[in-house]
């Protein structure tokens, strides 16, 4: 089953987790503080110079303005990339 988000995702570079909270990810060669909805380890993953998708939240105020929702552990270059959801809070919507 696909889930379909209200706004389409951004994708994105996951260059480090400095915490359990965030991700700093390359968007547009920009680095942003974003808000990792998993906060626990994903497997035997290194959460590092891997593709990801992110949402925008819409609240101004809010200290990340993204959302990872999913990651890829294919190749950065890769055209067709496969995804796996990391935010569990998606998959009950």
């Amino acid at each position: 089953m696909d889930y379909i988000f209200e706004t389409p995702l951004l994708e994105g570079i996951i260059r480090k987790r400095p915490n359990r909270f965030i991700m700093q990810v390359e968007l547009n060669g920009v680095i942003f503080d974003c808000h990792c909805p998993t906060t626990g380890r994903i497997g035997n993953i290194i959460l590092e110079d891997i593709p990801c998708l992110l949402s925008k939240s819409p609240n101004k105020t809010r200290k990340t303005p993204f959302t990872v929702e999913a990651i890829s552990l294919d190749d950065i270059d890769t055209n067709k990339k496969r995804w796996i959801g990391i935010n569990q809070n998606a998959a009950n919507r």
